[in-house]
């Protein structure tokens, strides 16, 4: 098949599109939800043709593929709508995604985990990982608790270190030990970023089942769809 090369503003019109679909919130009517979960998967086929069946940029397809999942998991997640998750295994198999996305159940919280690459050899006996937390809520969320968990496939599950004084990457990580610790809270429509290590080498998404994030009452598990068995009820 040839590949034909399109604008990147098409793309981005496609993006936005979809992204700003509203869900049939306050409604119970069958046939709102229907037209939305129509409207939606349709959005979806328009935007993976223009993904998988035209000539891209290796960086724009990165930013487009995260966008899209990111969109795919808030409707599978969020919306309930189970149709979105063949298209999320899709576009797992087909393109390197970095990041991964979830939701609370209610969706006032967002949260987005990246690999991050170590190059330093003083870091090959660990993992690190950029988390980004939105509150999509409108009253600030306290997440000075916050708890990090990381599960694997095989079922061990990992808690980061703690960057402080006696950790052997302290001295290297001594001006910047203040990112790896979570906000102490959130404020409305905000986002917040912090990083995670790991006491193991080589972990990433191939490894990695879920990680779940608690802040109280609040909690996210960002799962990797690629790695749960979702049709045997994995979510």
């Amino acid at each position: 098949m040839v590949l034909k090369r399109i604008p990147a503003l098409a793309l981005i019109a496609a993006i936005l599109a979809l992204s700003i679909a509203p869900s049939p919130a306050g409604s119970s009517s069958e046939a709102a939800a229907s037209a939305y979960a129509q409207s939606s998967m349709a959005a979806i086929e328009r935007w993976e043709r223009l993904l998988y069946e035209t000539e891209q940029e290796p960086v724009q397809v990165a930013v487009y593929a995260g966008s899209m999942l990111e969109r795919l998991t808030w409707l599978y997640e969020v919306d309930k709508l189970s149709a979105a998750m063949p298209h999320i295994m899709k576009l797992l198999g087909s393109v390197e995604v970095a990041s991964r996305f979830g939701f609370s159940r209610d969706g006032k919280i967002g949260g987005m985990i990246s690999v991050m690459e170590l190059k330093d050899p003083a870091f090959g006996s660990y993992s690190m990982f950029l988390i980004n937390l939105e509150n999509r809520s409108a009253f600030a969320i306290d997440s000075s608790q916050c708890g990090l968990s990381f599960r694997l496939k095989g079922g061990e599950t990992l808690a980061p270190d703690r960057i402080e004084r006696g950790h052997l990457l302290f001295p290297r990580l001594e001006r910047l030990a203040y990112s790896f610790l979570p906000p102490r809270a959130i404020a409305p429509g905000a986002t917040a970023s912090f990083k995670a290590v790991l006491p193991a080498p080589g972990i990433d998404h191939r490894q990695l089942a879920f990680v779940l994030v608690e802040m109280g009452e609040h909690s996210v598990m960002i799962k990797f769809y690629d790695n749960l068995d979702y049709a045997k009820g994995a979510d």
